[in-house]
């Protein structure tokens, strides 16, 4: 006889576990302490399996007939309606468990061999600074373009866009790797192109007139400051490459008897083979009136000590390279001698 609201109201412990069905397999479970449970005895694949729906009276008898006719459609198509609960539950944690911030800490330690050492931890601090602390424990398949662009406008709101798109960067990498995982379906990221601003670069001319080259280049001889400093500026024009390439040169990559400089191609901004090689000693040499000055300047670098433990030693005595800053500060007094630098 199937049970009625007013019968499940009243059961009682009778201080055995005992059973009461309502047919169809459904039945409620009375314990000795008096807790009822839902539960659904079915067959699949020619054995019994037994399946929980919920406590009473969180569960109402309507609700466990409903969970009782869903199970039965779910064996009528050939699926275990027990393993299909299984799967769904664990998706469901899943979804729980897989926030932005561990997909973001998965998909660094995927590409941080990728990334020179400090760009990987520059990547990583810029995240736990800027982006974890309000997006980090929310499920990424939950998150929503609003939330990832008030990211991306509370970095821009300092004053530092050009790093907001950069963060939007970040967070659209970290999608897609999502995507490719099966953490996510969809990049929300990609929805915010043209949200934020464009950052507005201001371009340094080169010079290009020989009188002012000339006058640069005496200023540059002229200039009076902190030895590495003073070398760094005087081998600039001999061998073009970028400040950061210049700033972070090791000994190793000298070869004085080839009059080479080797820069290996992780500190470069272009895909090389696996050294980019540079023989311009020997040729800007000859341009400057056949001196060798590009030698000439390491090598009284080396005797004088501007290189330490194989890199330009720092102004504040520390074992890294020269800062950035310091070439700013030096083109100061150049320039107020008259020779206007670019970039």
């Amino acid at each position: 006889m199937p049970l009625t609201d007013r019968a499940v109201l009243n059961l009682k412990a009778n201080g055995k576990q005992h059973k009461h069905f309502d047919g169809g397999g459904l039945h409620l479970v009375v314990y000795p302490t008096g807790g009822k449970c839902w539960r659904l005895s079915y067959r699949y694949a020619g054995k019994e399996n037994t399946l929980s729906f919920g406590s009473y009276p969180a569960v109402s008898l309507k609700i466990a007939r409903e969970k009782r006719e869903e199970a039965k459609a779910l064996l009528a198509q050939g699926i275990d309606p027990g393993k299909q609960k299984q799967e769904e539950k664990a998706a469901a944690a899943e979804i729980v468990l897989n926030t932005f911030e561990l997909i973001a800490r998965e998909w660094h330690g995927k590409f941080e061999e990728r990334w020179t050492e400090k760009n990987a931890k520059v990547i990583l601090a810029r995240m736990q600074r800027d982006i974890f602390p309000h997006i980090g424990n929310i499920p990424i398949r939950e998150l929503k373009s609003p939330q990832i662009l008030d990211v991306a406008n509370r970095i821009a709101e300092r004053g530092a866009l050009d790093y907001a798109h950069r963060a939007l960067q970040y967070c659209g990498m970290i999608f897609r790797y999502a995507i490719a995982t099966g953490k996510s379906e969809h990049n929300i990221v990609a929805d915010l192109r043209g949200a934020l601003p464009t950052a507005r670069v201001k371009h340094h001319a080169t010079i290009t007139d020989p009188q002012k080259i000339g006058r640069l280049l005496r200023a540059i001889d002229g200039y009076d400051g902190y030895f590495p400093v003073t070398c760094a500026l005087k081998l600039a024009p001999l061998v073009f490459v970028r400040p950061g390439e210049l700033r972070c040169a090791a000994w190793d990559e000298f070869d004085f008897s080839k009059a080479e400089w080797r820069i290996p191609a992780e500190r470069m901004k272009i895909d090389l083979p696996p050294w980019n090689e540079s023989s311009c000693f020997d040729s800007m040499g000859l341009f400057f009136g056949g001196q060798r000055w590009a030698r000439s300047v390491l090598r009284r670098s080396r005797l004088l000590g501007s290189f330490v433990k194989s890199r330009f030693w720092s102004v504040r005595g520390t074992p890294y390279p020269l800062r950035a800053s310091r070439r700013v500060s030096a083109r100061r007094p150049i320039t107020a001698g008259g020779a206007n630098t670019a970039g």
